[in-house]
């Protein structure tokens, strides 16, 4: 499986790029609990600046303290990393090596497809020995 680096400025630990606009979760003054809200800006030293539900507002949080509440593809191959726009077309079979954010979380986790559905998701086994029956593209 791919190694995982540090994230660069602006990314989470997930590697999700954040971007202006993008609805999020965060630690409010880096505290235990996520709130939820949007980002107002990215900062040029990859923090960001959050907006609230309640209200509030926080400047430069650390990208580590917030995560996506973005859609997102969710099953992806292992070598779709650092490939084209393109990659997304690509064909996904039965027995491919992919990742895929178990169920729904920010952080990608490796597996097999073990099945194709009619409905275009996947049945995806992990090698933690976790299991999926429905995951999207």
């Amino acid at each position: 499986s791919p190694r995982r680096t540090s994230p660069s400025r602006g990314e989470s630990a997930a590697g999700l790029t954040f971007e202006r606009g993008m609805r999020v979760e965060a630690k409010y003054k880096g505290g235990k609990r996520f709130f939820k809200g949007k980002i107002l800006r990215k900062n040029a030293d990859g923090t960001l600046d959050i907006a609230y539900d309640d209200g509030d507002r926080e400047p430069r949080v650390p990208p580590q303290n917030v995560r996506s509440l973005e859609p997102m593809a969710a099953v992806r191959s292992e070598f779709d990393e650092g490939a084209s726009d393109d990659s997304a077309d690509q064909e996904l079979r039965v027995g491919d090596k992919v990742q895929a954010y178990y169920k729904g979380k920010t952080r990608l986790y490796s597996g097999r497809i073990s099945r194709a559905n009619r409905d275009g998701t996947f049945a995806i086994q992990y090698d933690d020995g976790d299991s999926e029956r429905s995951v999207p593209r």
